[in-house]
């Protein structure tokens, strides 16, 4: 069963969003699969190694009644290299050292992410939040 929570996001002047948010399985998770925010839209390096702006064209959010959180974001990106590219928080170069990933949702941020980006540019970033 869906209920629509109202949330308000501050940014000099509030905008009230509508967001489609359900119980799973009766484990009192919350699931968010529309970008709380405005925008879900993040600057990060693509394939190619080049700074660029992603624009996901899926979001996806669950917060566990423990204080768990698991943030995916789905879309296309840049990669010309021929090969899939993975980036973590201990990658190297383009990476910096102990880079962070932001949850739109609660503001937490986390060491604990990893974005794949295919060969043919589809993207899958993953955000581990723990209590």
């Amino acid at each position: 069963m869906k209920k629509l929570v109202v949330l308000f996001c501050l940014a000099g002047v509030a905008v009230g969003l509508l967001v489609a948010q359900g119980a799973s399985a009766g484990n009192g998770a919350v699931v968010t699969k529309t970008c709380p925010v405005a925008s879900c839209n993040f600057g990060f390096w693509d394939g190619n190694g080049t700074f660029a702006l992603y624009q996901p064209t899926s979001y996806f959010d669950v917060q566990t009644p423990s204080g768990n959180e698991n943030e995916v974001f789905k879309g296309t990106i840049a990669n010309d290299t021929g090969h899939a590219v993975i980036y973590r928080n201990d990658s190297g170069s383009p990476i910096p050292a102990g880079q962070t990933c932001y949850s739109f949702a609660t503001g937490n941020t986390t060491t604990a992410w990893q974005l794949t980006i295919s060969a043919s540019g589809n993207f899958s970033l993953e955000c581990l939040f723990s209590s």
